[in-house]
């Protein structure tokens, strides 16, 4: 199924003298690409995190 979805490019908050409250602070992965898992996976009625990493695993696996 395609769906013609546009996001605008959301900007990065700034770093300069703030510390972030995570252990990762440097992912792998855009802020976009994480928007865009998590309505996809909703779209697939995955309606818990779990069940949406669960979900990802399986149609973004290397």
């Amino acid at each position: 199924m395609d769906l013609p979805v546009h996001l605008p490019a959301l900007p990065r908050p700034a770093r300069r003298g703030r510390q972030w409250q995570s252990n990762n602070d440097q992912p792998d992965f855009t802020d976009e690409e994480v928007l865009t898992i998590h309505v996809f996976g909703l779209i697939k009625k995955r309606t818990t995190i779990s069940k949406i990493h669960e979900y990802k695993e399986g149609y973004f696996s290397e």
